[in-house]
This record gives C-alpha cells, structure tokens and sequence, in this order.
C-alpha cells in the first residue's frame, strides 16, 4: 500500500467515526475495513529494491543492503529477459545471503550479488545478470547392475576417483556429460581402496611380507634367513618374503625380488 491509499483509508475511517447514526458508522468502518484488506493484498512485484537512495557511501552501504519482504504466491515471481521464472520464498529476502529457485529444468548458475549496487533494482532486465538460471540435464538412469559394459562405461563418465551414484532421482547437470558439474551432480567419491601391504626391504618391489604358517602354506625360512623379513606378533613364526603374482616366484640375491615361474 502505497501512502495516498494509506491516507484514504485512514480518511474514510476517520469520517465513519464522525457519523452519529450508528448503522452509517458501521457500514463505513466496514467498507474503511474491506478497503484496506484489499489495498494490503498482494498484487505481485516486478522487481526488488535494496538499500535506500539516500544511504551513505562507503562501509556504511553494508547496512542499508538489508531485506525486503517477500508477498505471498502467486506475487513472489520475477520472470527475466530470457524468460526464466524466478520464485522467491515468502518472507525477508537479503541480497547478499538469499537466492531465488530456477524455473523447470533450469538450475542456479555462479552467482553475481556485486552487480546490484545498494541503491539498486533488483528486476527483470537485470536480474539474469545477478541470478543465472542455465538449462539442467537429468542425470541418467542408473545402468542395470547385470549389465556389467554398461556400468563400467558409466562410471567411466565420473573419472578415476568417483563412481556413479545409485540414486540419482531429481538431480541434474549442467555442460557436458562427463563435465566438472556432471561429476558434481551425478557422482560420489569412490571407496577408498584398501591399503597395500608395504614391502620390507629385503623382500624387493614385486613381493610383500607374509605372515602365513607354513603349515597352512606358507615358505619355510631360509636356513641364511634371507627370505625372513619379520615376525608375527607376539613372535610365534617367522614372515616371509611372498610374491604378489602367484605365477612369479621369490628369489635372493644382490637384487631381492620376484621372476617368473619357468614353463
């Protein structure tokens, strides 16, 4: 409600007060009444503005750049230059902390808060500049877990250290399949892997230490010990050097490490 309605109804009040008949006095109050309901609904809004036009400059504008309060739907929308509908929840809204939702199919690009000054509109010419809303892309039905191809092919798309999310139900990307917001949207840090045993020393690069028993399959310790490279704990038997390949096997020497099996 502007200031000239504020004043009209507050004037029709004021004479409805004045009347001595009791039933005209009823009948302006509820028209002053009826009137100002109506004056007060909301009719929707074609921009936003923030800060005052006579704010100070400098540090001060940090405190002029507040909120507005948003009216109820269907009044909370702002369409842009490209057509993109922007709602805004109902309530306060503050430039530099809060942001509209994108119509269908759209998502919120990277955000330009500066591009509104503290004396400035908020508005369908401008307010692409501050909110983008870019296409979006469904993220792609999960691959059939019996289709082993298809599975690997789309974990492909989240590189090396992701996998494919197994639901992706309502989430979207924009830019290219495989792209940074794809990996983004569509899918999760993978497993991290177990860690590998470390090699000793003396087992070489190719072999790792093995604490098996030997009568469950595990080598003997050399009489030299050189194949010993540890013990288990509490000391019940001796580790021995293993190769990680079983089609390799384990030799000493000057250079430890592991040599195909002769055919």
């Amino acid at each position: 409600m502007n200031t000239i309605g504020l004043l009209l109804v507050l004037g029709l009040a004021f004479f409805a007060l004045k009347q001595k008949s009791e039933k005209t006095r009823n009948m302006l109050l509820i028209a002053s009444a009826l009137l100002g309901f109506c004056m007060f609904s909301a009719e929707g809004f074609t921009g936003i503005k923030f800060g005052d036009a006579a704010a100070p400059t400098g540090a001060a504008i940090a405190a002029v750049r507040g909120s507005v309060t948003v009216p109820d739907p269907p009044g909370n929308t702002i369409t842009g230059t490209d057509d993109s509908v922007y709602t805004f929840a109902e309530g306060p809204f503050a430039i530099d902390t809060d942001e509209p939702t994108c119509g269908a199919n759209k998502v919120m690009g990277t955000i330009n808060r500066a591009t509104v000054t503290a004396t400035g509109n908020l508005q369908s010419s401008n307010i692409n500049d501050v909110f983008p809303c870019v296409a979006a892309t469904d993220c792609p039905e999960v691959a059939s877990a019996t289709d082993a191809s298809a599975v690997t092919a789309q974990n492909a798309l989240c590189g090396t250290d992701k996998t494919y999310k197994s639901n992706i139900t309502g989430l979207k990307y924009t830019g290219t399949s495989g792209g940074e917001d794809f990996k983004t949207q569509c899918c999760s840090p993978s497993a991290t892997p177990p860690p590998q045993a470390t090699p000793m020393p003396n087992c070489g690069p190719n072999a790792e230490c093995d604490g098996s028993v030997p009568t469950l399959g595990g080598a003997d310790v050399a009489t030299n010990k050189s194949n010993q490279c540890g013990s288990t704990m509490f000391g019940q038997w001796d580790m021995t050097c293993r190769c990680i390949k079983d089609t390799e096997t384990w030799t000493s020497g000057a250079s430890n490490g592991c040599t195909a099996v002769p055919a």
